[in-house]
């Protein structure tokens, strides 16, 4: 008999006050197999073996979306963005549909769009993704983002997968020139409205993030060196930029604080009070009459 677990959803504001926003929903799968996408504006995203779920936290309705491929890898690579000059909201799902051993992938890729009160459906698109992922996709200017995983952790130009949303393409990024290790903490991240790559482990107490300037010419800035001293070794590898608010990079400690790093001040800001007790994820969202469909 499957579980059916219950999931506790808290909000504050970026000033420590709390918002009337705490509520649980409930979700037909075992905690253990529960993820929740990295997600911004109005919806959340949850994933598990029986399916995606959006949730508005505004107004506490939470959907199940259309069933997804199967993947028969048992892997869930995806990706949910929201794309401002359409007022949508786009899930892509990446999936593993080879059934022989001897063929290492064969990635197929799907897209939902969710509009405001209007049912939505999956479109599995012509294009195959070349590699296969690790982490959660970025949406970046209605492209999506993926860091490759490679297996042989071999250093060279193919670092990032990435799947144009008008083009229905993919495509590689290659890192910064000289100084990507495959062996290293790497993530990728929107601040902004720009794709960053972040690097927790090159150098010691030190997080380096890289800004995508120029998508054409792939062209890296590092723009920020954020001084982690204030953080033990073992906490470095779990604190992971979630924004840019007002001049300061949210940042998630990792069951311990969301803080803030100020740009101008070069400084962190730890903001302990915000959250107690043991929460798994911590994601940011702006209100929103957002409506789901009948399906």
């Amino acid at each position: 008999m499957r579980k059916c677990t219950t999931v506790d959803l808290c909000a504050f504001n970026f000033n420590g006050f709390r918002k009337n926003h705490e509520f649980s929903l409930y979700l037909d799968d075992d905690e253990k197999n529960i993820e929740m996408l990295p997600s911004k504006r109005g919806l959340v995203c949850f994933v598990s073996e029986s399916g995606f779920y959006a949730c508005n936290p505004s107004t506490q309705i939470t959907t199940k979306l259309p069933e997804a491929s199967c993947c028969t890898s048992g892997e869930v690579n995806a990706g949910m963005g929201y794309v401002a000059e359409r007022d949508e909201y786009v899930l892509v799902h990446l999936f593993d549909r080879s059934l022989d051993i001897h063929v290492d992938y064969d990635i197929g890729c799907e897209v939902l769009t969710l509009r405001d009160g209007e049912d939505c459906s999956w479109k599995v698109v012509d294009a195959n993704c070349p590699f296969v992922v690790r982490g959660w996709g970025v949406l970046v200017n209605n492209v999506f983002y993926w860091m490759i995983w490679d297996e042989y952790n071999e250093l060279g130009d193919e670092a990032i997968v990435s799947f144009d949303l008008e083009k229905e393409e993919f495509g590689i990024v290659a890192p910064p020139e000289g100084c990507f290790d495959p062996h290293g903490a790497w993530s990728l991240v929107e601040l902004g409205g720009r794709l960053c790559l972040v690097d927790n482990a090159a150098r010691p107490s030190t997080m380096d993030i890289w800004v995508l300037t120029d998508l054409e010419s792939r062209s890296w800035v590092k723009e920020y060196s954020i001084h982690m001293s204030a953080y033990s070794n073992d906490m470095l590898s779990f604190i992971a930029p979630l924004d840019y608010w007002n001049g300061k990079i949210v940042m998630d400690v990792k069951q311990e604080s969301l803080d803030f790093y100020d740009v101008e001040e070069k400084k962190i800001e730890r903001m302990d009070h915000l959250i107690s007790g043991e929460w798994n994820w911590l994601r940011t969202y702006t209100e929103s009459f957002f409506s789901f469909g009948s399906k």
